[in-house]
């Protein structure tokens, strides 16, 4: 599986 890595929790953070 994926892991979440800090790019891709901030563009979570920003969209969602």
């Amino acid at each position: 599986p994926r892991r979440i890595n800090s790019l891709e929790f901030h563009v979570v953070r920003i969209r969602y």
